[in-house]
């Protein structure tokens, strides 16, 4: 599933807990896709008793956009 963040913070208007999901996403997802994750996540952290099912009514997801894989730094060595 790759990697899931969660997180929980205070809403300063409401004065309740947030649970926040931060996840790896694929930008290429679409609007569906993205859905259906967030439905997937909310049901596994629910299986393994992270979670009660109630509370994933009011989980607040923000993906993270995976980062373009960076170059290798060239060698300042020099053969010879």
């Amino acid at each position: 599933m790759g990697d899931i963040l969660i997180r929980l913070r205070a809403n300063v208007r409401t004065g309740q807990r947030e649970i926040v999901v931060d996840y790896d996403s694929d930008p290429d997802m679409t609007q569906q896709e993205h859905e259906r994750r967030h439905r997937e996540i909310a049901e596994r952290l629910v299986r393994d008793g992270i979670l009660e099912r109630a509370e994933t009514e009011d989980l607040v997801f923000e993906p993270r956009p995976r980062e373009p894989a960076r170059p290798e730094p060239l060698s300042d060595s020099q053969d010879g």
